[in-house]
């Protein structure tokens, strides 16, 4: 059975109270479970800024200098997220309770275009160890490079503080509940929709003409039973050698 949008349309009016209730249980499930079930987290983040290496003391760099430092930042976004570098962080911080591996995967590690700074975030159940923890990757970089690139052109543009009390960055309560919404809206016309396509029973007098082509020529309604279940009684009088008789009748 195929359905066209009239007839989609129909399915969806048709079930429209079922449509609304399980959108309506799903976004308020949706928000219960992002209030109360989920863990919040807290990102911590950090920046570094590369400048020219040949730069000491100059007061211009030339933009052949800006450029190569450009194309260093690839590199050390890659250098800071193997697990070599964070062997370095977890060596010096025995107190970050993540392995290397653990923290290559959770540091993000991001630029602006055309810009030399670069932004290491890291999040964290707690902001504290957030904090703590990006900050000694922050260190860890700027006092390996030089001994990677032989160049020292890393410098800390900020670090995070780590006394802050920042609001978490998830979960993320209204983008949930709408993610949700969508979901169950368009989760329930499918299903609606599939249910109406695998049910072949004929209901109206229009599906039943336009599937044997042929016109309606007239329509049964329905007769329920409790039509004929009436208690009546009749008196009957009548003329006869006796006095009247009264017959009580059931129909």
């Amino acid at each position: 059975m195929e359905l066209g949008v009239k007839e989609i349309l129909q399915v969806i009016r048709k079930r429209s109270w079922w449509l609304v209730t399980i959108v309506v249980l799903a976004s308020i499930c949706a928000g219960i479970a992002s209030l109360y079930l989920l863990q919040p987290k807290y990102e911590a983040s950090g920046q570094i800024i590369i400048s020219s290496a040949n730069s000491t003391g100059q007061s211009l760099m030339s933009i052949n200098e800006v450029n190569m430092d450009l194309r260093l930042i690839d590199t050390y976004k890659e250098i800071i997220k193997t697990v070599a570098m964070m062997k370095k962080v977890t060596a010096s911080n025995p107190d970050i309770e993540h392995t290397p591996e653990e923290l290559s995967r959770r540091v993000e590690v991001n630029s602006t275009s055309s810009t030399q700074v670069i932004t290491l975030s890291y999040q964290h159940e707690n902001y504290s160890q957030a904090a703590k923890t990006v900050n000694a990757i922050v260190l860890a970089f700027q006092r390996e490079i030089p001994s990677l690139m032989n160049i020292d052109n890393v410098s800390i543009l900020g670090l995070a503080n780590e006394e802050a009390v920042p609001a978490p960055v998830s979960p993320n309560i209204v983008f949930n509940v709408a993610v949700t919404f969508m979901i169950a809206l368009v989760g329930g016309i499918g299903l609606f929709v599939l249910l109406e396509m695998l049910d072949d029973t004929i209901k109206s007098e229009e599906e039943l003409a336009r599937l044997l082509n042929l016109p309606v020529l007239a329509t049964v309604n329905i007769i329920r039973d409790t039509k004929f279940i009436k208690s009546n009684s009749a008196t009957i009088h009548g003329e006869g050698t006796g006095s009247d008789v009264t017959i009580d009748a059931k129909v």
